[in-house]
């Protein structure tokens, strides 16, 4: 075990934000989901968006090349259940999308680190 202060002493360190695709939620960002889909050139009335079908991105089902859902951008997606493409149009109801929390990933690498190193580092300590 290493202080979690120290872990850089030993470790090369590596991190990052990111969205998970399991860890959902619905949109609790709403006009941030708005201004995405406007961007997209999509419309929203009332509950009901549609949008050109080539602007949205593809997620395909686990092990296979089935169309899960849709991305409207890194953070919202809808599922491919709740849509309906109709000429290149995808349409679903604005309550359905769904957004990815966001996760906070720390990497450490202990690349040839042995026993001894660390012993040495704290040996006044360990007296």
């Amino acid at each position: 075990m290493l202080p979690t202060n120290q872990v850089d002493i030993f470790a090369r360190l590596e991190g990052e934000i990111r969205g998970s695709g399991r860890n959902h939620c619905k949109a609790w960002t709403p006009q941030k989901l708005a201004d995405f889909i406007q961007k997209l050139g999509g419309s929203i009335n009332g509950n009901d968006v549609s949008v050109k079908a080539d602007t949205l991105g593809v997620r395909n089902q686990r092990g296979g090349n089935e169309i899960s859902g849709y991305k409207i951008n890194q953070l919202f997606f809808v599922r491919a259940d709740d849509t309906t493409n109709n000429n290149g149009i995808v349409s679903f109801p604005l309550d359905k999308v769904r957004q990815l929390r966001p996760c906070i990933t720390a990497k450490m690498f202990f690349e040839n680190l042995e026993h001894s190193q660390v012993l040495q580092h704290y040996k006044e300590d360990l007296q």
